[in-house]
């Protein structure tokens, strides 16, 4: 599911893509839950002056709001007894321009790209085991992805407490 929470010809526009986990229904209250708190969350910055702006703090608050909408499907996978794999999640990736710049954080393995007359550039990495394999050294990626759980992802909102999410910005 995804949204658009402003459009042109508003300055600033915040795109959200959100990607459900558990099965159809739970994935569906899981990615709309996340864009709605994502949205009430940031809406303050869509409003602010580009001169106003402090980079490393923007994207503080963006990791702030996927934490805030992290606990808020955890809590509710947590209210409704779901354990494991019964637990609903979603991926996330945002993108917020402004002035010149483009900010975006990311969980899961919804990707962020860069398009230019050149070419097509993906900007965000997958949390999945073969991308973190990579990362970390383990593994070129060609290996990496033939293994079997290489696709699995190592992190979504939803499936525990924020205190373990590391959004990347």
């Amino acid at each position: 599911a995804g949204t658009l929470v402003s459009k042109p010809p508003q300055s600033t526009a915040l795109a959200i893509v959100c990607d459900g986990i558990g099965g159809h229904e739970g994935g569906n209250v899981a990615s709309d839950l996340a864009i709605q708190t994502i949205q009430q969350q940031v809406q303050h910055l869509t409003k602010l002056p580009p001169d106003h702006i402090v980079a490393a703090n923007l994207l503080t608050d963006l990791e702030n709001a996927a934490g805030v909408a992290n606990d808020k499907i955890s809590q509710r996978n947590d209210n409704e007894n779901r354990h494991g794999r019964q637990r609903m999640g979603t991926t996330l990736v945002m993108a917020l321009p402004i002035a010149h710049e483009m900010y975006i954080t990311h969980v899961g393995d919804s990707r962020a790209y860069w398009i230019t007359r050149h070419g097509c550039y993906q900007v965000t990495l997958d949390d999945d085991v073969a991308s973190r394999e990579v990362r970390l050294g383990y593994a070129i990626y060609r290996e990496a992805v033939q293994q079997s759980a290489a696709g699995s992802l190592v992190q979504a909102l939803g499936m525990g407490p924020s205190t373990l999410l590391h959004p990347t910005s």
